[in-house]
């Protein structure tokens, strides 16, 4: 085995002063770290967000369904569903309870005027007896 060199066990140490300034350099770095949120904290964030959506929407329920059922009469091709769902999670809560509110309205209208063809058609099925 002589052709291999040996291999020190103990290797130089620096000296003092370069200790010190990597040691300040590993603590700045340390300190940046702890600047920018973890991708746990990111994940939160999004849950947090997810959830925030979610309430939004079990709140608007009535809105929400109205909406969908707009954007499928007028055509999907003009503004996306998801598109127009997000937007409206911006207007607020206010508004968006105030909107909710008339669309409950509306869909009691709807029943209502549902029920009156159903009674005209009744009507018109009963005079048509021989």
């Amino acid at each position: 085995m002589a052709g291999l060199a040996a291999v020190p066990t103990n290797p130089p140490t620096e000296s003092s002063e370069e200790e010190v300034s990597n040691s300040e350099d590993s603590d700045s770095s340390d300190d940046s770290m702890e600047d920018k949120p973890s991708d746990s904290d990111n994940g939160e964030t999004e849950a947090k967000a997810n959830i925030t959506k979610d309430e939004f929407w079990v709140r608007n329920s009535a809105l929400k369904t109205f909406l969908g059922y707009m954007i499928r009469l007028i055509g999907s091709e003009f503004m996306s569903e998801d598109y127009v769902f997000e937007k409206a999670e911006l207007m607020g809560d206010d508004k968006a309870k105030e909107l909710n509110d008339k669309c409950e309205a509306l869909a009691i209208k709807e029943l209502e005027f549902g029920g009156l063809k159903l009674r005209l058609f009744s009507e018109v099925l009963s005079s048509m007896k021989p």
